[in-house]
């Protein structure tokens, strides 16, 4: 995005909106760690309570039914909540980076070529197609979560 001169080209901004600009750009960035925050936060509470379900079942209880297949299904019900609702998150960080790349990109092309100066500069993941971003990580664990309240259900279904 320079020009035939090789400098940058200029704002297309007043500078009496500068300050309109920093505040949306900086609006969209703490949007994207609220959904972060948001998705860790409940997948932290499935994971906890997830172990501590899947621990009382280890015991060696008496045949109680409900406990027997309550808890297990209920740990596959919220493991299964988790993996949507972090998938769900993700969309939504993606739409604010979107958008702020798109308010960044029209209003300051200057700041924007500098932005992707510095991203060929730094070898970065492409997170979209990366198996071990934290979106598909959580995913793992909650699945095999959820596949430990299956076994443990057929362990009292068959045993």
């Amino acid at each position: 995005m320079t020009t035939t001169s090789g400098q940058l080209p200029p704002n297309l901004l007043d500078p009496s909106e500068i300050e309109t600009y920093r505040a949306y750009y900086q609006l969209q960035y703490q949007r994207i760690a609220q959904h972060e925050s948001g998705r860790l936060q409940v997948s932290n509470f499935v994971v906890a309570a997830s172990v501590v379900a899947l621990g009382i079942l280890a015991l060696p209880i008496g045949n109680v039914r409900l406990a027997a297949y309550g808890v297990p299904l209920s740990v596959v019900a919220v493991n299964s909540f988790a993996i949507i609702y972090a998938t769900r998150s993700r969309h939504w960080v993606k739409l604010h980076q979107a958008r702020a790349a798109k308010v960044l990109e029209r209003l300051s092309p200057s700041l924007k070529e500098l932005q992707t100066q510095a991203d060929q500069a730094v070898k970065r993941v492409n997170s979209d197609k990366s198996p071990l971003r934290s979106q598909l990580v959580q995913a793992y664990i909650h699945g095999t979560l959820a596949a430990m309240g299956v076994l443990i259900a057929l362990q009292w279904a068959l045993g």
